[in-house]
């Protein structure tokens, strides 16, 4: 199932979500064990309790896999004559509403059969959201730390937006309507990649070694994150900006 990790990842990568490689039915609704989920901060470091807890919710969804996410990109109508200031502040809220969990168990639970699966294990869908984009973000967090060198990615990543900038607010005459539709889209893509790289940051070492000890079997729902080569390729798409290289920081 190609779903992404919150709304911010509907630009960069699919990370969390992905289909159980095992396949096959869930058991019928009236077997389901029960799963009690609690409310943690987004900060705090995930236990080997709730990996377990996530991995019986998943197995026993409709399809043995975590529903989807939003995907959808941003909606640039309304912002076409927005300086570049507005226009990223507008990408920001944007991606930073997708985090609202409430909204997306409530969209789950508009698809019957899933409303069901969660009531019969007694689990509150926004907590679950929660638990899985946090697990979404340790899985990430334990490649991408290790493959790209994460200040000099922010760094890098702050150099194509000012470039961006300049390009937005100071247009060439002869820039056409598709190009600058284009434009407005690498500038989502890079505030999409800086705003990831933050939630990345804010992963609990913890959470990444507990998602490691795990790995074997998150890796039935959790797909190989190809976020660093993502990473690389949004660098690499400008000329003005340098490569990020596989350095130490």
């Amino acid at each position: 199932m190609g779903c992404r990790v919150l709304l911010l990842m509907a630009l960069v990568v699919s990370l969390g979500c992905g289909q159980a490689e095992q396949g096959g039915e869930a058991p019928a609704p009236a077997s389901l064990p029960r799963v009690e989920l609690g409310t943690q901060e987004w900060s705090t470091p995930l236990t080997s309790g709730e990996l377990s807890a996530f991995t019986t919710i998943v197995e026993n969804l409709p399809d043995r896999s975590v529903p989807d996410f939003s995907s959808s990109s941003v909606d640039f109508r309304g912002a076409e004559d927005f300086n570049s200031d507005e226009l990223i502040k507008f990408i920001r809220d944007e991606y930073r509403s997708a985090l609202d969990m409430k909204a997306l168990g409530e969209t789950w639970c508009e698809n019957p059969e899933l409303a069901r699966r969660f009531e019969q294990m007694g689990v509150d869908p926004e907590l679950f959201a929660a638990l899985a984009t946090r697990i979404s973000l340790a899985w990430a967090a334990s490649s991408i730390r290790h493959e790209i060198p994460v200040l000099a990615t922010e760094r890098k990543l702050g150099e194509r937006l000012a470039h961006l900038k300049r390009r937005h607010d100071h247009p060439e005459a002869e820039m056409t309507e598709n190009e600058k539709r284009l434009l407005m889209e690498e500038i989502e893509q890079t505030v999409a990649m800086s705003e990831f790289l933050l939630l990345l940051k804010t992963v609990p070492a913890e959470s990444i070694d507990q998602v490691r000890a795990l790995s074997p079997k998150l890796k039935d729902f959790l797909p190989d994150s190809n976020a660093s080569a993502q990473f690389e390729n949004v660098i690499e798409s400008s000329p003005e900006v340098m490569r990020v290289g596989h350095t130490t920081e």
